[in-house]
């Protein structure tokens, strides 16, 4: 699949911390490799190959043609191990002659009858004494060559020595600055290589249109990872009383939860959705977070609402909103109490009402999987939208039962933890019961993907909600005040 410039800006956002940690290691290793290197200096002396005092200009020509020659052959003669010999003679070094040529190169400038002998050393005066000792080798080793008999005033090519090497005032090994670049260069592209390794072998959903490209249900929803959404009844309550403003974070967690509300309207083949079941693959997902905040915001904007807490192994929300625990779910389930009697009305938000999940029972699945639980959907879904907040669908089949009863389940998946394949797995499951997913809500999302053009209608006729008349386009009340619950005259609240 061929990648734009959005996909690898997302891609380094993803994975900047392993492409930074990648590029940090490999500048560490070369400044490390700098330190430990010893310094090296190079110095360059020179010689002019001559063939003597020419006064005729046309010998002068073919003069200055043979020393140009020539001095090819100087070049190579200068790096064999014969001048070697004579300069650790000469300086009386250590060294064989084949470590002393590899510090030595030799070179003849372009169109010149020059031969320039570079020497390496460990200090500036040792490079400098080097590479002076072997122009004046190679001179007498070009004499050697072209006069071996010796001959006084004979007409021979010869190398004299004009320019004595300069004492280096800066090393040339280590190139700390170019090896620090090379390294950051290379570092950087090894990050990406990574970045892109890992996009290909990582299955988790970090994007809505990661999960469009995993499945045709559509995404309804992105809530951001925000301090604002807190699990004290304090921080919950105050939530959906926060103005829209893109520049806070509780701004943006509120502003998710309202989108998330209109766009749930329209869910259910255009129609607001009468029993929705909010789970998720796994745990630690944020389902109760999904659930409670989206119950607030639809009470937020006058919407009947009832909150049911269907995780009777653990339930989180009666201590999320600050309501008294106690009997609930599983009671009204087994009949020992009535509905009514343990509905409990949020204070702040009147036309919510929460059903807490009781005392765990021993047999929980058999009891969500009841005729009792279905009926009381139905009862509570008469004048109300009904939000089931249920346990994680791969773990336990409480979710997929519930969602059979409901007009669907919402999936609450998790940024950079859930993978496509528990998406399809879970998909599959409901599929396999009967139920049908209603929209994906990504939960830890990205700035980008919360502003997202996701679910689609306009406001229509609210059957199933608490109102007489449907809601706008920004969620908010439109008709008569929410209905009074048909069962709230029949069963008053326990004190």
């Amino acid at each position: 699949m061929t990648m734009e410039l959005t996909d690898y800006l997302r891609l380094v956002r993803t994975y900047w911390r392993a492409i930074l940690g990648i590029t940090l290691v490999a500048i560490a290793a070369a400044a490390v490799l700098s330190a430990v290197m010893p310094p090296a200096y190079e110095a360059t002396a020179r010689g002019f190959v001559s063939y003597g005092t020419v006064s005729d200009p046309s010998k002068a020509e073919a003069s200055d043609t043979v020393s140009k020659s020539r001095a090819k052959s100087y070049v190579q003669l200068a790096t064999s191990r014969a001048i070697a010999e004579d300069v650790i003679r000469r300086l009386r070094l250590r060294e064989s002659p084949g470590e002393l040529v590899a510090r030595i190169t030799a070179e003849q400038p372009v169109d010149t009858v020059l031969v320039e002998v570079t020497a390496r050393a460990a200090t500036p005066s040792g490079a400098k004494t080097l590479a002076d000792t072997w122009i004046t080798a190679l001179q007498g080793k070009v004499a050697a060559v072209e006069n071996p008999q010796q001959f006084e005033n004979a007409e021979t090519l010869r190398l004299i020595p004009v320019e004595e090497a300069d004492l280096p005032t800066r090393p040339v090994s280590p190139r700390t600055t170019l090896y620090l670049s090379l390294a950051a260069l290379l570092g950087l592209g090894s990050g990406l290589a990574y970045a892109l390794a890992r996009r290909r072998s990582d299955h988790r959903l970090r994007t809505t249109s990661a999960i469009s490209e995993s499945s045709s249900v559509p995404v309804v929803g992105g809530v951001p990872s925000s301090p604002a959404l807190g699990r004290s009844a304090v921080e919950v309550m105050a939530l959906m009383r926060t103005r829209s403003d893109a520049r806070s974070s509780q701004g943006l967690a509120a502003d998710s939860f309202r989108r998330l509300r209109t766009h749930l309207q329209f869910a259910d083949g255009g129609q607001p959705p009468a029993i929705v079941v909010v789970t998720a693959p796994q745990t630690l997902y944020g389902t109760s977070t999904v659930a409670t905040n989206l119950a607030i915001a639809m009470a937020a904007a006058g919407q009947a609402v009832v909150l049911v807490d269907a995780n009777l192994r653990h339930p989180t929300t009666m201590a999320t909103l600050g309501l008294a625990d106690g009997d609930g779910l599983a009671e009204v389930l087994t009949g020992e109490v009535p509905v009514g009697a343990v509905l409990q009305r949020v204070e702040q938000y009147p036309s919510l009402q929460v059903l807490g999940a009781g005392t765990s029972p021993l047999l929980a699945t058999e009891l969500v999987d009841s005729a009792a639980m279905h009926s009381l959907l139905q009862l509570l879904s008469r004048d109300a939208t009904v939000l089931v907040d249920a346990p994680p669908l791969l773990q336990l089949p409480d979710a997929a039962l519930l969602s059979r009863m409901a007009s669907g389940a919402l999936l609450v998946v998790s940024a950079d933890r859930t993978t496509s394949d528990e998406l399809g797995a879970t998909l599959a499951r409901l599929e396999h019961v009967g139920a049908r997913a209603l929209g994906i809500v990504l939960n830890h999302a990205g700035a980008d993907d919360l502003n997202g053009d996701w679910g689609s209608g306009a406001g229509r006729s609210d059957r199933n909600s608490g109102h007489r008349r449907g809601v706008s386009e920004d969620g908010t009340r439109v008709g008569r005040e929410p209905v009074r619950p048909a069962w709230h005259s029949h069963h008053p609240r326990r004190p």
